[in-house]
Protein backbone atom coordinates (compact mmCIF):
# COMPACT_ATOMS: atom_id res chain seq x y z
CA UNK A 1 0.00 0.00 0.00
CA UNK A 2 2.89 2.57 0.83
CA UNK A 3 4.38 2.01 -2.39
CA UNK A 4 1.10 2.37 -4.27
CA UNK A 5 0.53 5.62 -2.53
CA UNK A 6 4.03 7.44 -3.37
CA UNK A 7 3.20 6.25 -7.16
CA UNK A 8 0.06 8.23 -6.51
CA UNK A 9 2.16 11.09 -5.04
CA UNK A 10 4.48 11.35 -7.60
CA UNK A 11 1.86 10.69 -10.43
CA UNK A 12 -0.15 14.00 -8.89
CA UNK A 13 3.89 15.60 -8.85
CA UNK A 14 4.16 15.39 -12.28
CA UNK A 15 1.29 15.97 -13.17
CA UNK A 16 1.10 19.35 -11.22
CA UNK A 17 4.47 20.37 -12.74
CA UNK A 18 3.18 20.03 -16.43
CA UNK A 19 -0.08 21.69 -15.56
CA UNK A 20 1.52 24.41 -14.17
CA UNK A 21 3.96 24.49 -17.58
CA UNK A 22 1.51 27.21 -19.00
CA UNK A 23 1.80 29.75 -17.19
CA UNK A 24 3.37 33.02 -19.48
CA UNK A 25 3.04 36.29 -17.82
CA UNK A 26 4.51 38.46 -20.34
CA UNK A 27 4.17 37.87 -23.94
CA UNK A 28 7.39 39.92 -25.09
CA UNK A 29 9.67 37.25 -23.14
CA UNK A 30 11.37 34.43 -24.88
CA UNK A 31 11.52 32.16 -22.11
CA UNK A 32 12.45 29.58 -24.44
CA UNK A 33 16.18 30.80 -25.29
CA UNK A 34 16.32 31.90 -21.40
CA UNK A 35 15.44 29.05 -19.67
CA UNK A 36 15.77 26.07 -21.72
CA UNK A 37 13.95 22.84 -20.35
CA UNK A 38 12.76 24.87 -17.67
CA UNK A 39 8.67 24.37 -16.61
CA UNK A 40 8.07 28.14 -15.79
CA UNK A 41 5.72 27.53 -12.74
CA UNK A 42 5.71 30.78 -11.13
CA UNK A 43 6.50 34.66 -11.66
CA UNK A 44 7.26 37.78 -9.54
CA UNK A 45 7.69 41.63 -10.55
CA UNK A 46 10.67 43.01 -8.51
CA UNK A 47 12.23 46.29 -8.79
CA UNK A 48 15.99 46.39 -8.92
CA UNK A 49 17.33 49.69 -10.01
CA UNK A 50 14.13 51.72 -10.63
CA UNK A 51 15.37 51.93 -14.57
CA UNK A 52 14.50 48.56 -16.01
CA UNK A 53 11.72 46.03 -15.71
CA UNK A 54 12.53 42.84 -14.05
CA UNK A 55 11.16 39.50 -13.04
CA UNK A 56 11.66 36.81 -11.01
CA UNK A 57 11.24 33.74 -12.46
CA UNK A 58 10.38 30.20 -10.11
CA UNK A 59 10.54 26.83 -11.89
CA UNK A 60 11.60 23.19 -12.55
CA UNK A 61 14.59 21.81 -14.51
CA UNK A 62 12.93 18.90 -16.60
CA UNK A 63 16.49 17.41 -18.81
CA UNK A 64 15.54 16.34 -22.25
CA UNK A 65 13.92 12.61 -22.58
CA UNK A 66 12.19 13.14 -19.06
CA UNK A 67 9.46 13.39 -17.61
CA UNK A 68 10.37 14.28 -14.23
CA UNK A 69 12.18 17.24 -12.57
CA UNK A 70 15.79 17.22 -11.13
CA UNK A 71 16.10 20.89 -9.69
CA UNK A 72 14.14 23.92 -9.48
CA UNK A 73 15.42 27.32 -10.37
CA UNK A 74 15.35 30.79 -9.01
CA UNK A 75 16.25 33.22 -11.51
CA UNK A 76 15.86 37.17 -12.11
CA UNK A 77 15.68 38.64 -15.47
CA UNK A 78 16.07 42.37 -16.35
CA UNK A 79 14.78 44.21 -19.94
CA UNK A 80 18.34 45.50 -20.98
CA UNK A 81 17.36 48.81 -22.90
CA UNK A 82 20.92 49.26 -25.27
CA UNK A 83 20.52 45.55 -26.28
CA UNK A 84 16.79 45.42 -26.55
CA UNK A 85 16.31 42.06 -25.00
CA UNK A 86 16.43 40.29 -21.63
CA UNK A 87 18.89 39.62 -19.91
CA UNK A 88 19.34 36.32 -17.31
CA UNK A 89 20.93 38.53 -13.86
CA UNK A 90 20.61 36.25 -11.23
CA UNK A 91 20.33 32.17 -11.68
CA UNK A 92 20.37 29.63 -8.87
CA UNK A 93 19.73 25.48 -8.81
CA UNK A 94 19.18 23.13 -5.94
CA UNK A 95 17.68 20.14 -6.90
CA UNK A 96 16.95 19.26 -2.93
CA UNK A 97 14.85 22.62 -2.33
CA UNK A 98 11.25 23.55 -2.84
CA UNK A 99 11.74 27.41 -2.69
CA UNK A 100 9.32 30.15 -1.91
CA UNK A 101 9.74 33.98 -2.92
CA UNK A 102 8.79 36.99 -1.05
CA UNK A 103 9.33 40.21 -2.29
CA UNK A 104 10.61 42.90 -0.35
CA UNK A 105 12.31 46.21 0.87
CA UNK A 106 14.12 45.71 4.17
CA UNK A 107 16.53 48.36 3.17
CA UNK A 108 13.81 50.40 3.22
CA UNK A 109 15.72 51.92 -0.30
CA UNK A 110 14.53 52.44 -3.87
CA UNK A 111 15.73 49.17 -5.05
CA UNK A 112 13.86 45.45 -3.42
CA UNK A 113 15.06 42.29 -2.38
CA UNK A 114 13.79 39.69 -2.26
CA UNK A 115 13.54 36.12 0.09
CA UNK A 116 14.52 32.82 -0.69
CA UNK A 117 13.03 30.53 1.77
CA UNK A 118 12.21 26.33 1.92
CA UNK A 119 11.44 23.95 4.34
CA UNK A 120 12.42 20.47 5.08
CA UNK A 121 11.85 17.71 6.98
CA UNK A 122 9.47 16.54 9.78
CA UNK A 123 11.23 19.18 11.98
CA UNK A 124 9.69 22.03 9.51
CA UNK A 125 13.54 23.38 9.20
CA UNK A 126 13.36 26.61 7.86
CA UNK A 127 16.14 27.82 5.66
CA UNK A 128 16.11 31.47 3.92
CA UNK A 129 18.27 34.11 2.84
CA UNK A 130 17.87 37.75 1.49
CA UNK A 131 19.32 38.88 -1.75
CA UNK A 132 19.89 41.71 -2.54
CA UNK A 133 21.28 44.38 -5.31
CA UNK A 134 24.23 46.11 -4.23
CA UNK A 135 27.38 47.97 -6.12
CA UNK A 136 25.47 46.16 -9.39
CA UNK A 137 25.73 42.60 -7.99
CA UNK A 138 23.30 40.14 -6.29
CA UNK A 139 24.21 39.46 -2.87
CA UNK A 140 23.32 37.47 0.02
CA UNK A 141 22.67 39.76 2.68
CA UNK A 142 21.16 37.20 5.28
CA UNK A 143 21.38 33.59 5.05
CA UNK A 144 19.62 31.63 8.38
CA UNK A 145 19.46 28.01 8.24
CA UNK A 146 17.74 24.85 10.10
CA UNK A 147 15.44 26.58 12.06
CA UNK A 148 13.40 24.37 13.67
CA UNK A 149 9.44 24.49 13.29
CA UNK A 150 10.00 27.45 11.12
CA UNK A 151 8.94 30.76 9.84
CA UNK A 152 9.17 34.23 9.18
CA UNK A 153 7.08 37.34 8.63
CA UNK A 154 7.79 41.05 7.21
CA UNK A 155 6.45 43.74 10.07
CA UNK A 156 5.00 46.54 8.32
CA UNK A 157 8.30 48.69 9.34
CA UNK A 158 10.06 46.49 6.88
CA UNK A 159 11.82 43.98 9.60
CA UNK A 160 11.76 40.08 9.66
CA UNK A 161 10.17 38.42 12.56
CA UNK A 162 11.53 34.73 12.85
CA UNK A 163 9.84 32.16 14.34
CA UNK A 164 11.33 29.17 15.71
CA UNK A 165 8.48 27.24 17.46
CA UNK A 166 6.97 29.81 19.60
CA UNK A 167 10.64 31.60 20.41
CA UNK A 168 11.06 34.91 17.84
CA UNK A 169 13.75 36.92 16.67
CA UNK A 170 13.67 40.17 15.25
CA UNK A 171 16.21 41.11 12.24
CA UNK A 172 16.43 44.48 10.77
CA UNK A 173 18.33 46.74 8.59
CA UNK A 174 20.71 49.01 10.12
CA UNK A 175 23.56 50.98 8.59
CA UNK A 176 25.03 48.89 6.42
CA UNK A 177 24.00 45.33 7.99
CA UNK A 178 21.03 43.24 9.71
CA UNK A 179 21.05 42.99 12.91
CA UNK A 180 19.39 40.28 15.29
CA UNK A 181 17.97 40.05 18.46
CA UNK A 182 16.44 37.66 19.86
CA UNK A 183 13.23 38.37 21.75
CA UNK A 184 12.48 37.29 25.39
CA UNK A 185 9.34 36.07 24.97
CA UNK A 186 7.03 35.63 21.55
CA UNK A 187 5.12 37.87 19.73
CA UNK A 188 1.39 37.29 19.59
CA UNK A 189 -1.96 39.05 18.22
CA UNK A 190 -4.33 40.55 20.52
CA UNK A 191 -7.36 39.09 22.03
CA UNK A 192 -10.30 39.43 23.59
CA UNK A 193 -10.79 40.23 27.69
CA UNK A 194 -12.73 37.02 27.65
CA UNK A 195 -10.17 35.07 25.65
CA UNK A 196 -7.82 32.78 27.55
CA UNK A 197 -3.79 33.88 27.38
CA UNK A 198 -1.80 30.67 28.76
CA UNK A 199 1.63 32.19 29.06
CA UNK A 200 4.42 29.01 29.55
CA UNK A 201 8.47 28.76 30.18
CA UNK A 202 10.95 25.80 29.58
CA UNK A 203 14.34 25.88 31.43
CA UNK A 204 17.15 24.37 30.30
CA UNK A 205 16.17 20.41 32.01
CA UNK A 206 12.99 20.06 29.34
CA UNK A 207 10.38 21.16 32.58
CA UNK A 208 7.73 22.83 31.01
CA UNK A 209 6.32 25.79 33.74
CA UNK A 210 2.47 26.55 33.16
CA UNK A 211 -0.07 27.38 35.63
CA UNK A 212 -2.83 24.95 34.71
CA UNK A 213 -2.96 21.97 32.60
CA UNK A 214 -6.82 22.26 32.37
CA UNK A 215 -9.05 24.86 30.43
CA UNK A 216 -12.42 25.13 30.28
CA UNK A 217 -13.32 27.01 27.38
CA UNK A 218 -16.93 28.36 25.96
CA UNK A 219 -17.94 28.16 21.99
CA UNK A 220 -16.67 30.89 20.69
CA UNK A 221 -13.96 31.84 22.98
CA UNK A 222 -10.05 31.37 21.95
CA UNK A 223 -7.10 30.10 23.50
CA UNK A 224 -3.65 31.33 22.94
CA UNK A 225 -0.71 30.04 24.31
CA UNK A 226 2.21 32.32 24.66
CA UNK A 227 6.01 30.75 25.57
CA UNK A 228 7.65 33.67 27.42
CA UNK A 229 11.36 32.57 27.93
CA UNK A 230 14.13 31.49 25.30
CA UNK A 231 16.05 28.15 25.21
CA UNK A 232 14.86 24.89 24.44
CA UNK A 233 12.81 24.27 21.65
CA UNK A 234 9.30 22.86 21.77
CA UNK A 235 6.74 21.28 19.39
CA UNK A 236 2.68 21.63 19.94
CA UNK A 237 0.40 19.50 18.77
CA UNK A 238 -3.37 19.84 18.34
CA UNK A 239 -5.65 16.89 18.84
CA UNK A 240 -7.82 17.10 15.92
CA UNK A 241 -11.18 16.22 17.03
CA UNK A 242 -13.04 19.50 15.04
CA UNK A 243 -13.87 21.10 18.39
CA UNK A 244 -11.17 23.41 17.47
CA UNK A 245 -10.63 26.32 14.52
CA UNK A 246 -7.36 26.82 14.30
CA UNK A 247 -5.77 30.20 13.34
CA UNK A 248 -2.24 31.61 13.15
CA UNK A 249 -1.30 31.74 17.02
CA UNK A 250 -3.89 31.07 18.98
CA UNK A 251 -7.47 28.40 18.92
CA UNK A 252 -11.11 29.01 18.83
CA UNK A 253 -13.63 26.98 20.49
CA UNK A 254 -16.48 26.02 17.95
CA UNK A 255 -17.98 22.97 18.63
CA UNK A 256 -18.54 21.58 22.41
CA UNK A 257 -16.80 18.19 23.40
CA UNK A 258 -13.15 17.52 24.96
CA UNK A 259 -9.78 17.91 23.42
CA UNK A 260 -6.49 18.22 24.20
CA UNK A 261 -2.79 19.64 23.71
CA UNK A 262 0.41 18.58 24.14
CA UNK A 263 3.38 20.70 24.40
CA UNK A 264 6.77 18.60 23.78
CA UNK A 265 10.40 20.10 24.76
CA UNK A 266 13.10 20.19 22.39
CA UNK A 267 10.74 18.94 20.03
CA UNK A 268 10.72 15.08 20.68
CA UNK A 269 11.02 14.47 24.48
CA UNK A 270 7.85 12.32 25.05
CA UNK A 271 9.27 11.82 29.02
CA UNK A 272 8.65 15.64 30.02
CA UNK A 273 5.88 16.35 27.74
CA UNK A 274 2.81 18.29 29.28
CA UNK A 275 -0.86 17.61 28.17
CA UNK A 276 -3.29 20.39 28.49
CA UNK A 277 -6.89 19.00 28.70
CA UNK A 278 -9.53 21.38 27.56
CA UNK A 279 -13.31 21.22 28.10
CA UNK A 280 -15.94 23.15 25.62
CA UNK A 281 -19.15 23.73 26.13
Amino acid sequence: MLINLRKIIYFIFIINIFSNCSIIYAHDINYKELFPNICITEQKNINITNDNEAYIIIGNYIPNNMSYSTSRIVSVISFNKKSNKWDKIYYESNPYWYPKVNVVNLLNSKSQQFIISDIQGSGGFLTYKVIGYVDNNFKTLLERKDIFQGNYTITPNNEIIESMGHQDTLIKWHKNMFSIKKLDQEIVSPIGKNDIRLKYTIDDNHHINIPTTNIHLKVGQKLQLQRINTGVTERILYSNNKTLLFKKDYVQAIKPGNTYITIIPDGYDSDNQVIINVNIS
